[in-house]
């Protein structure tokens, strides 16, 4: 894509560029222009795969792109940081610039948990070890004392409010991808009681 119809993809590289010394101190060498759009989810935020080598073997990164303005990558931060320390897996994150908006972590592929399991679905002996995995990731997080954690303020409690809001952009992004306009009437009146 043009820089001049993407400048925050423009700015991204130049900060690729400028991390150079800092990576290759922990063992990366990564190729800017190598950038390509991974996905985007329900933020302002994008994603891009960067390749690079790291012990002589060819792996991926992902350079998460979120516009300070827009959001900030703090929260993300945070919580990969509380799940690593719970012993979950989640991404490492080897740079990051909350000023320019850039983040860039361990990328796990394309690969999700639910399309493994579906092509798995006519043979439980495979989906087994996926379904313990998971198991096992839910059960360390019950271990884990997040209650310390909000207590240091770490995290911010969720109220009904801020759950019900939540809950309801999920449902209005659900709604446009399958192409509808507006949510049943029962749900929209339940969140409508709660989110005011």
């Amino acid at each position: 894509m043009n820089a001049s119809k993407d400048p925050r993809r423009a700015l991204a590289e130049d900060w690729l560029t400028q991390q150079a010394t800092a990576l290759a101190g922990l063992g990366w060498s990564v190729d800017p222009a190598s950038l390509t759009a991974a996905s985007s989810d329900a933020s302002f935020r994008r994603y891009f795969r960067i390749t690079g080598q790291r012990g002589g073997q060819s792996q991926c990164l992902i350079l998460m792109d979120a516009p300070p303005e827009k959001e900030s990558i703090g929260p993300f931060i945070k919580i990969a940081t509380l799940l690593r320390q719970a012993g979950v897996n989640a991404p490492n994150i080897w740079r990051h610039d909350a000023g320019q908006g850039f983040l860039l972590c361990d990328d796990f592929g394309v690969t999700t948990y639910a399309s493994a399991i579906e092509r798995r679905q006519h043979d439980a002996a495979a989906c087994a070890p996926l379904y313990r995995d998971a198991h096992q990731a839910l059960v360390r997080l019950q271990r884990f004392s997040l209650h310390q954690h909000l207590k240091s303020r770490a995290l911010s409690p969720t109220t009904e409010t801020k759950c019900c809001r939540r809950c309801s952009f999920l449902i209005n992004g659900f709604l446009f991808i399958i192409g509808q306009s507006r949510c049943p009437p029962l749900t929209a009146r339940c969140l409508s009681t709660r989110t005011t």
